[in-house]
């Protein structure tokens, strides 16, 4: 996903969870609040059309705030589809 890093790992659960991690290179604490949570609504409200059984670890960087809510949330689900069916990590 341009914008951010995802790095995802089977769990063994029958839900996916999320985890966070937005450096302070990102900017301000106002900035990276607001990235942390567009993600965490991008999770929620996607969660039908994500892969289930996930780890899900976004590290977002400085260019994740300069796109659209409908862009981000197509990419956000097109970079996870290729996660879809494995059992092994993957980045």
């Amino acid at each position: 996903m341009p914008g951010a890093q995802i790095i995802a790992a089977p769990n063994g659960l029958p839900y996916s969870r999320l985890g966070l991690s937005v450096s302070k290179r990102v900017g301000k604490a106002v900035t990276r609040n607001r990235i942390k949570r567009r993600i965490r609504e991008l999770f929620r409200t996607q969660k039908k059309s994500l892969p289930q059984g996930f780890d899900i670890i976004v590290i977002p960087d400085r260019e994740f705030l300069n796109k659209r809510w409908d862009v981000q949330a197509r990419e956000f689900v097109k970079a996870l589809e290729r996660f879809k069916g494995e059992s092994e990590p993957r980045q």
